[in-house]
């Protein structure tokens, strides 16, 4: 705030502007009531007012912050009081008025806030306020916004002045429905269901399609029903069954999503563990999970460490497997069973184990594949490490769809030629990348037959969108959504002949179906438009 500048006798009568600046801190810690902030800010501010003939410049000199032109050192938003009765100046014959001058129409702080105290005829005493701001970080609408929260801030706490600060209202009602209810109108009649009854389906319509393809072997939907069923009876003789976790550590090949489907078939939830991980990360996983099964091929039973369960090595078990019923077991799976387990990558601290519902992943298949329109035309690339919710995003939208599903060979992971190579060779249609991927494939991928490219696991920037679309005329979709949320919760579809519109990155976009977002402050209560917050 600003003060007169003039303690000192020797400067009263004194001609000039001694105005000085004073940074204030308000303290609201604690979730105080607002009589209390009022004392502690009032308080806070006399111990201020001790101090405010040292000069701002000299108090900027000693503290030396990170200085910048762009903004003040200290402090960001200017309050102003006008207390004082209006001055007149009477010169005999010469009649004096003011004149506002608006100096070069230059914000002096980001927010600066004015107040007038006034009285009318009856001397009611009121407060007027000028809000001046910065336009190149805040436009009109959402000024008049912060005008508006604050009126009804000031309203809230005079009727009710020892409300805790978490408990005062700045939403009208019509602004608590839009944020909580129209914004979120995502709800779909879509029956809950299992991945199995949905894959099911689509082996029974499309028997000879061919499901899944990996460098020069495929399978069909009927062979990959086949198999998974064999692999499901050999697992409830393992002790296999509804909720029961069965670790699965392979590397990307045509027999992982045949274990896969196998451990859905048998009841179970399935475990899957990267193969490339750590030992320590592997020791961590399946000593936290319990799981009671762990299945592997020969090529990795030897580095794995060591599992209390029971170890199921896939080519010692081949012969045995092969003779079990080709049959899908009588065990059916609820929607509300787990399906997968996915552990998150630690980013936030010690990684997580995620629990996903049989109802959770179809829904968010089902989803995403009416959004891309994916069919029987389609291969979907499988390129994700077995161990991220990427991978099962790209298998199930395949299996679910009655697509192809392309799994990337496991050298070709970081090799963007291979994954070229293997994008033009099996014909990929729908694929789903990180940004950082991207600039590198669009110079790779020659002669694409994709129609749709999903973003995702970073942030898309509109220059990358564009490149795109001089280069690839495609469906570009941004996906949001952390694992606990069951791979996404958010979409945003790019409008290609819009991005002029766009900021420098691609928004997140609004919630797929069936999921509700808010965004939230400390307490849990939903933050007005602007404000900012953390998604739920």
């Amino acid at each position: 705030t600003s003060v007169a500048g003039r303690q000192d006798d020797a400067l009263v009568d004194l001609v000039g502007f001694f105005s000085n600046t004073l940074v204030l801190r308000t303290d609201t810690s604690g979730n105080p009531r607002f009589r209390d902030l009022v004392r502690r800010a009032r308080q806070a501010d006399l111990d201020a007012f001790q101090h405010q003939d040292l000069p701002f410049d000299r108090l900027v000199e000693v503290l030396n912050p990170a200085r910048s032109a762009g903004f003040h050192p200290l402090a960001q938003v200017m309050v102003g009081l006008q207390n004082n009765a209006d001055a007149t100046l009477a010169l005999h014959d010469l009649v004096a008025s003011p004149h506002a001058l608006n100096a070069f129409e230059i914000a002096k702080f980001d927010l600066t806030f004015n107040f007038l105290e006034q009285a009318d005829n009856h001397g009611e005493r009121t407060l007027a306020g000028v809000i001046e701001y910065a336009t190149d970080l805040f436009d009109e609408a959402t000024v008049a916004r912060m005008a508006q929260r604050l009126s009804r801030l000031l309203e809230e706490v005079a009727i009710e002045p020892d409300r805790r600060l978490d408990r005062i209202d700045l939403l009208e009602a019509h602004e608590r429905r839009t944020l909580l209810l129209d914004w979120n109108d995502t709800a779909t009649d879509l029956a809950a269901t299992t991945v199995t009854a949905a894959f099911e389906r689509q082996a029974r319509r499309v028997p000879d399609a061919v499901a899944l393809v990996c460098g020069d072997r495929q399978l069909t939907y009927a062979q990959l029903e086949d198999r998974a069923n064999r692999l499901a009876h050999h697992l409830l003789e393992l002790g296999a069954g509804s909720d029961v976790l069965v670790a699965v550590c392979m590397a990307r090949s045509i027999e992982l999503p045949v274990v896969l489907l196998g451990v859905l078939k048998a009841g179970a939830a399935f475990l899957p563990i990267d193969p490339a991980y750590p030992t320590e990360r592997l020791a961590a996983m399946l000593q936290e999970s319990m799981a009671p099964i762990l299945v592997t091929t020969a090529e990795f039973a030897d580095r794995l460490p060591s599992h209390w369960g029971s170890l199921l090595v896939l080519e010692e078990a081949a012969e045995d497997i092969a003779r079990q019923p080709a049959s899908s077991p009588t065990i059916t799976p609820h929607p509300d069973h787990l399906a997968y387990v996915i552990y998150t990558s630690g980013s936030t601290g010690i990684p997580k184990g995620v629990a996903i519902t049989h109802d959770g992943l179809s829904r968010s298949i089902r989803w995403i594949g009416g959004h891309a329109a994916v069919d029987g035309t389609d291969t979907v690339l499988a390129r994700a490490s077995v161990g991220f919710d990427a991978f099962q995003w790209e298998l199930w939208l395949a299996l679910l769809s009655g697509a192809t599903a392309c799994l990337l060979p496991e050298e070709a992971t970081y090799d963007v030629e291979h994954i070229a190579a293997c994008c033009d060779q099996a014909g990929v249609t729908v694929a789903v990348w990180p940004p950082s991927m991207l600039p590198a494939l669009l110079d790779a991928l020659e002669r694409p037959t994709l129609r749709h490219v999903f973003s995702a696991g970073e942030a898309l920037s509109t220059e990358l969108v564009q490149a795109i679309a001089r280069r690839w005329p495609i469906g570009v979709t941004n996906l949001y959504g952390p694992t606990e949320a069951t791979i996404q919760a958010t979409c945003y579809p790019v409008d290609l002949a819009g991005l002029d519109r766009l900021g420098a990155t691609v928004p997140i976009g609004r919630p797929i179906d069936d999921t509700r977002l808010y965004v939230l402050d400390t307490f849990l209560q939903p933050v007005p438009v602007g404000v900012p917050g953390e998604l739920y």
